[in-house]
């Protein structure tokens, strides 16, 4: 189990299985094999990233990011890249 709680925990080590999130295909690496759980604890809500396979050491943590995350990261991309281009010499 991976707990979400505080920006420096370890969810960062936990993958979208998509090859490419920033491209349309849906190509998978993989496959998911965790998921988010919300959990209320003394009124304080918490996510989880559980697994529901048996893993062994060593093996990568995929969860699905959702297609709305990928859909603003894309978008934030494009921003980005546009900020970039306007300032570039």
């Amino acid at each position: 189990m991976v707990c979400a709680l505080g920006f420096d925990g370890i969810c960062h080590r936990v993958n979208d299985a998509l090859q490419n999130p920033f491209s349309l295909s849906t190509t998978m690496h993989g496959s998911y094999n965790t998921e988010y759980v919300e959990v209320e604890l003394d009124g304080w809500p918490f996510l989880f990233v559980i697994t529901y396979k048996s893993l062994d050491a060593g093996d990568e943590l995929r969860v699905s990011y959702t297609s709305s995350y990928w859909r603003l990261m894309r978008e934030l991309r494009k921003r980005v890249d546009f900020i970039q281009g306007k300032f570039v010499d």
